[in-house]
Order: C-alpha cells, then structure tokens, then sequence
C-alpha cells in the first residue's frame, strides 16, 4: 500500500550561522520545494535583514529559468518586496530580496546630517533693527499750591450718610482699585462719589481752622 503522507523537503547543505558569498550570514529555514528552499538571513554589509531564495535544481536550463525570471522581478515595480540581486556562481544560485520597509528605514538612517552653512543662517535671521535714542521731555517742577486755596473750591452737594463710615466708602473704594489696578471697578458713579467725600473731608479741615 503507498503512502499519501506528504513529505516537505527541508534545506540542503546549508545550516543556521553559515555565511553565504562572504556576506549573508543564514538565520533561519522558512521553506522550500523540490525545486527551491528560502531562508531568512541576516546581510551584515548593510546590517539588515533579507530573504534569500536558492535554486535547488543545478541543470542549465533550470538555472537560465531561475535566473531569467528574477532578472524580470527587478525590473517590475515592487510593493512589499523587491530584488536587490541575483548571485548565479559556482557555489549555488539564489536571490536576494529586500523587505521595502525594512530597506527605506535603513536608507533614512544612514543618511549624512546636512548642515546650513553660516552664511546662510544668517541670510535667513531677521535683520536687527536700531532706533535713536529719544530723550525723554523735560517737566518743569510745578509749585504747591498753598492749602488756603483750596477754600474758594465750590461746594459739590454731599449725599446724606449715616455714619462717618458710610461716607469715607467710595474713596475707600476707589484707592483699593487702584492699589490692585483693578480698572474696571473704577465707573462714573465711583469717581463722583470720591470727589464729594473729598470735598466734604477739605470743608471739615477748612472750618476747623
């Protein structure tokens, strides 16, 4: 009775660690045919890793094949893998295919760091700007006026207040909005109020002369 039993074929000759053509260093079986095996590996020129895909079958017309139809996959447009060789020697004949991701990652972080010369910098700096030195104007002192004059000031009508306290509440007011420069406190009622405790405070002082 035959056996229906499938049987995989598993990597010839080769073996993990082997290093192939002086550059990939094989890390790994992944699969293969009777006429193919593929291996992951590991290209320490560029420190990445590839897959390499060897001809198992060594006739002539079996190699042109293979040869021939990877030379057809490079000039095709890649979209996860491309070729990046063919090495047909002595030794054996394979393919080497690069992971595009894994390849533009490696191209970005090996390129030079560009440095802007410093002209150019400069060129790009906005230009300083220098404006004259403005004296400030001159303010002539002002005498004090003395207090008696303050007597001929009209009489600003006061409202009526309940206490002594009561009365001193706008200008009290007032002065803490300012200490706080809190000017938005500050209306036209505020302002009124103040003036005539300030009037009623200069009265008092005047009639107690």
């Amino acid at each position: 009775m035959e056996s229906t039993e499938t049987i995989v074929p598993t990597a010839e000759r080769r073996q993990e660690r082997q290093l192939i053509a002086g550059r990939y260093r094989l890390a790994s079986f992944h699969r293969g045919d009777e006429r193919t095996e593929v291996w992951r590996a590991l290209d320490e020129s560029l420190g990445h890793v590839v897959t390499l895909e060897f001809l198992r079958d060594r006739e002539t017309a079996s190699r042109q094949r293979f040869v021939d139809e990877a030379r057809r996959l490079a000039l095709q447009r890649p979209t996860v893998m491309r070729v990046a060789g063919v090495h047909d020697e002595a030794d054996g004949t394979f393919i080497v295919f690069e992971d595009l991701v894994q390849a533009l990652a490696a191209i970005d972080a090996h390129k030079p760091t560009v440095e802007v010369p410093v002209g150019t910098a400069k060129a790009t700096e906005p230009p300083v700007v220098t404006t004259p030195a403005v004296e400030p104007p001159k303010i002539e002192p002002v005498p004090a006026m003395p207090i008696l004059a303050v007597a001929a000031a009209p009489d600003v009508p006061t409202p009526d207040a309940s206490s002594d306290a009561a009365s001193d509440l706008g200008m009290t007011t007032l002065v803490a909005a300012l200490r706080a420069r809190k000017l938005p406190l500050i209306d036209t009622s505020l302002v009124i109020e103040s003036a005539i405790e300030i009037a009623e405070d200069v009265r008092t002082f005047i009639e107690e002369l």
